[in-house]
C-alpha cells in the first residue's frame, strides 16, 4: 500500500463534505463521457477515465474526477459538481472491517437527514469491493440524484468512492462508473534494491541507498522525470538544501496549496538543520523536528502535539523518533557529524513499514563523516587553498606535512587546569575543540573537580570550565563546555582510516610544557574489557591526556591515554569512533560535580 504525509492523513476525513457540494443544474449541458482513455496515477491507486473529463486533485479530503462542464460555483462562492465522482481513502481504523461493512457505513451517513432507510442497504459486489446505491431528494434543485458509495481494496489498503449523477441519466452513468472500477489498481513500488548507490553531502557525510532508487533535484534524470520535486507534502522546509530519495513508481503529482508539486509515497528526505541547532544534543534536536519548533525546520502542525516526550532510538552519530500517521509511519532522524547536523525524514505506508524500518535503519548504518569541507567549484580557480583539501581536485583531503598539521591543530588546542572544591589545582591535562564552545578531552582529567579553566596554546587567554553535556566513563570520555565560542575546531574521521604502520602525530601539554607536538606511527590495535584501544609510538606524558592523535590530513582518529601501568612505555589513545558517538549524544549542561568516575581500565 502507498500512502503520503500528510495528504492521505486527511484523506477522506469525512464524506459529510459530498452531501454539500453536489447538485445539479438543469440549465448546465454536460456532454457524454467520452472511451476510458484517460489514465490517473497518484497516491497508492491508478485508474482510467473518460477522456473528456478531468481531475481535481486540490481538496484536502478527496479527489474529483468529473467533466469540465460538471463544475458549476454557486453564488455563494462554493462549487458543486454535478456529474463525476469523489474518490478518497478509507482510516485506518475502518481496515478492520469488510469492504460491505465500510460501503454499508457510508450508506447510513449519507442516508442521515437524506432519506429513511428501510433495513440494511442492498449491496452490490464488484471486483475487489462491494456497491450500494441510495436516492438523494435533498438536492438544491428541482430533482433527485442517484448515489453509488463503493469501498474497494487496493492493494493492502481501502479506498472508497462516491458515484452520482441526475437520477433521469442514472442507467447511463452507472455503466460508465462500472466500467472505471473495474480498472482501479494498485500502483506497484518494487522492494528496495542493494544498498550500492552512494550519496554525498560534501564536506559533511557519505551514506549508501538502493540500487533501484533515484536522487530528486540531483541527478539529470529526476530533474527531467521531477522537475516540480518538492518537500511541501512533508512539511518541512525546501530550500534547495534538501535532497530526496526513493523509488521512481514512488512520485506523483498532486495539487497542494494552489499549487501542483512532485510528491511521493515511499522514501527519505534530508538536510542540514540551522545554526540554531548548535551545540544542542541530537536527541533534543529530533524532540524539536517532531514538535516543530527548529529553526528551518516546518513539521506538520496538522498532527496534535505531543503530551509526553517522544520515544527515542539511539544510533551511531544520532538519534530517531517514529511517528503514525494516517495510513503512514514516518522515522526523523537528527545526526551529528563533527559541526554539523543533518536531519532526515523516513517514510513509507504503515502497511509497508516493517520493511521499509529495516531498510532505513540499514541506510542510517551506512553513514560515515566526510572530513573538510569540498573546496565550492565556483571558486576552482582560486589561488588560495585550504590545508587539509586538496584544491586542485576537490576531492578526499591531502597528506599534510607535519608543520601543517600543527599550524592546523594548534588553534583548536587547549590546556586545562581543573581546581578541587578548595580551590587548588587538582590536575593537569590537554583538550581540543569539537564544536563551538565544547572541548573533548579525558574524563580523568575533570573528575573530582568543581571548576577549571581552558587556555589557549601559544595565547594567554583562558576560557571558564562551566560544565559538561557529555561522559563515556567506560571510555574515559568527556565533552566540556567553555564560555567561548569563537575557537577553531577539529574534524573527526574514524578510526579505521589508519592501520598499523600509519604516521600519526599528538599533540598535548606534558608536564605543563604547552603546545608539545610529536610524530610516531600505529603500533597495533587493542582490546582491553571489551573496549578497543589504539597502541602508538608517540611519546605520551601525564598532562597529555585528553590531546587528539591526528591523522596525516589533521584530522582526529584517536585521544591520547598516556600510559597503562601493567607496562612500560605503552602508548594508547582512545579510538575517535566513540568520541564521534558520545558527541552525537550530549544533552543539558550539568556542574563538574556532578561527573561520574572513570572505569578502572588503567592509569592514564
Amino acid at each position: 500500500m502507498n500512502g503520503n504525509r500528510g495528504q492521505v492523513a486527511r484523506m477522506l476525513a469525512t464524506f459529510a463534505v459530498f452531501a454539500t457540494t453536489v447538485c445539479y443544474s438543469a440549465q448546465t449541458k454536460v456532454p457524454r463521457p467520452g472511451p476510458l482513455t484517460k489514465d490517473y496515477s497518484g497516491y497508492w491507486v491508478s485508474f482510467r477515465y473518460p477522456n473528456n473529463w478531468i481531475v481535481d486533485d486540490s481538496g484536502p479530503n478527496h479527489i474529483t474526477v468529473a467533466p469540465a462542464s460538471g463544475f458549476i460555483k454557486k453564488a455563494d462562492g462554493r462549487t458543486f459538481v454535478t456529474h463525476g465522482f469523489f474518490f478518497g481513502f478509507v482510516k485506518d481504523e475502518l481496515l478492520s472491517k469488510s469492504t460491505d461493512e465500510v460501503t454499508t457505513l457510508l450508506l447510513e451517513r449519507k442516508s442521515q437527514g437524506v432519506q429513511a432507510q428501510k433495513g440494511r442497504p442492498q449491496l452490490t459486489q464488484v471486483d475487489n469491493g462491494s456497491c450500494g446505491e441510495i436516492l438523494n431528494t435533498d438536492t438544491p434543485y428541482a430533482g433527485t440524484e442517484t448515489v453509488m458509495f463503493c469501498t474497494l481494496r487496493v492493494g493492502d489498503g481501502y479506498i472508497s468512492t462516491e458515484m452520482f449523477s441526475p437520477t433521469a441519466e442514472w442507467n447511463q452513468y452507472r455503466e460508465v462508473f462500472s466500467r472505471i472500477l473495474s480498472t482501479f489498481s494498485a500502483v506497484v513500488v518494487p522492494p528496495p534494491g542493494p544498498l550500492t548507490a552512494e550519496y554525498s553531502l560534501p564536506g559533511v557525510a557519505s551514506f549508501r541507498y538502493p540500487n533501484n532508487w533515484i536522487v530528486a533535484g540531483e541527478s539529470k534524470e529526476s530533474k527531467d522525470a521531477f522537475p516540480f520535486i518538492t518537500s511541501q507534502h512533508l512539511n518541512v522546509k525546501n530550500d534547495g538544501a534538501n535532497v530526496v530519495f526513493g523509488p521512481s513508481s514512488a512520485f506523483y503529482e498532486a495539487g497542494v496549496a494552489g499549487g501542483r508539486h512532485r510528491l511521493m509515497t515511499h522514501g527519505f528526505v534530508i538536510g542540514f538543520l540551522g545554526s540554531s541547532a548548535l551545540p544542542i544534543s541530537t536527541d533534543k534536536a529530533t524532540t524539536l523536528l517532531l514538535e516543530g519548533g527548529l529553526e528551518g525546520i516546518q513539521h506538520s502542525q496538522s498532527v496534535e502535539a505531543q503530551k509526553v516526550s517522544p520515544q527515542l532510538t539511539h544510533v551511531d552519530n544520532g538519534s530517531c523518533t517514529e511517528e503514525a500517521l494516517e495510513q503512514q509511519t514516518q522515522m526523523i532522524c537528527a545526526l551529528r557529524f563533527g559541526n554539523a547536523y543533518i536531519w532526515t525524514l523516513m517514510f513509507s505506508p504503515t502497511a509497508d513499514w516493517n520493511q521499509y524500518r529495516d531498510v532505513f535503519s540499514r541506510i542510517l548504518g551506512t553513514f560515515y563523516a566526510v572530513v573538510g569541507p569540498e573546496p565550492d567549484r565556483r571558486d576552482a580557480d582560486a589561488s588560495t587553498s585550504r590545508p587539509g583539501v586538496d584544491s586542485s581536485t576537490g576531492a578526499s583531503p591531502r597528506v599534510l606535512t607535519g608543520r601543517e598539521i600543527s599550524q592546523t591543530a594548534f588553534p583548536a588546542m587547549v590546556t586545562l587546569v581543573m581546581q578541587g572544591k578548595n580551590g587548588h589545582t587538582r590536575s593537569l591535562g590537554s583538550g581540543f575543540f569539537i564544536a563551538p564552545r565544547l572541548v573533548a578531552t579525558n574524563l580523568h582529567v575533570v573528575r573530582d573537580t568543581t571548576s577549571g579553566i581552558a587556555r589557549r596554546i601559544g595565547t594567554k587567554e583562558s576560557l571558564s570550565v562551566i560544565g559538561f553535556v557529555a561522559v563515556d566513563a567506560i571510555n574515559d570520555l568527556a565533552i566540556l563546555e567553555v564560555n567561548d565560542s569563537s575557537s577553531a575546531t577539529l574534524n573527526i574521521t574514524t578510526s579505521s582510516s589508519v592501520s598499523i604502520g600509519d604516521t600519526i602525530y599528538a599533540i598535548g601539554s606534558p608536564e605543563g610544557f604547552e603546545g608539545t607536538f610529536s610524530q610516531g606511527i600505529v603500533s597495533g590495535v587493542r582490546e582491553r574489557r571489551g573496549a578497543r584501544l589504539l597502541q602508538i609510538s608517540a611519546p605520551i606524558s601525564p598532562g597529555s591526556s585528553g590531546g587528539p592523535i591526528l591523522d596525516q590530513t589533521a584530522r582526529v582518529v584517536g585521544i591520547s591515554v598516556a600510559t597503562y601501568s601493567e607496562g612500560q612505555n605503552l602508548n594508547f589513545a582512545i579510538p575517535s569512533d566513540y568520541l564521534s558517538k558520545l558527541l552525537a549524544h550530549t544533552s543539558a549542561r550539568q556542574p563538574l560535580s556532578a561527573l561520574p568516575a572513570t572505569s578502572q581500565r588503567g592509569r592514564r
